[in-house]
């Protein structure tokens, strides 16, 4: 079983790191959010779920970048990935070593268009399992008939370095200033957000 959403969690509620979260409907309150966390349970479609009371938290994560995707191959962040995990696994076993330091680069490009593009595919994709996912929680004998159903989606941005958009500085032409693009503020995920109604 994998352990994916659990792993996520901690490691960014561990670290120190700014998250962005967004959350509608009174998905959770501050009270409820820690016994959700403490009895969090890994599973697969979804990838975890909690009951808090009589609400059954339905949680699912899913990552994305800013780099161009095929349906096939996934993002080029990705395909880039592993590939150098292939050249490092050929040259280690060439040389006998057991471990190594190798150099590599990516031969990435990112646009704010595959971000949002990336971003919005992937809900779509997992909102669209809803049913699946609460039916494998029911086959499972975990969700009952008497519980409220959240679905929460834990939305990882795994561009490398993060993203961000240049705005000119009007009082000095050669200067500019580097924007971060929080998904959950930026119009085209707010509108899709909005048409997500469960």
């Amino acid at each position: 079983m994998k352990k994916e959403l659990v792993h996520t969690i901690e490691y960014y509620l561990n670290a120190a790191k700014g998250i962005a979260c967004s959350h509608r409907n009174g998905f959770i309150d501050s009270m409820s959010w820690d016994l959700l966390l403490k009895n969090l349970k890994n599973f697969e479609q979804p990838d975890g779920y909690s009951v808090v009371d009589n609400t059954l938290y339905v949680l699912e994560h899913f990552e994305f970048d800013s780099t161009k995707a095929t349906k096939k191959k996934g993002s080029k962040t990705r395909i880039e990935d592993a590939r150098i995990e292939r050249e490092f696994d050929e040259i280690i076993h060439a040389s006998g070593a057991t471990r190594g330091i190798v150099r590599g680069s990516y031969n990435i490009s990112h646009s704010s268009e595959s971000y949002i593009a990336n971003a919005t595919r992937n809900l779509v994709n997992h909102y669209g399992k809803i049913d699946s996912y609460i039916e494998n929680l029911r086959t499972a004998n975990i969700l009952n008939d008497e519980q409220l159903i959240k679905i929460g989606f834990f939305i990882e941005d795994s561009t490398i370095l993060g993203n961000a958009y240049s705005k000119e500085d009007k009082e000095d032409s050669f200067a500019a200033v580097a924007i971060p693009i929080i998904l959950c503020r930026t119009k085209q995920f707010l509108d899709l957000f909005d048409t997500c109604d469960r």
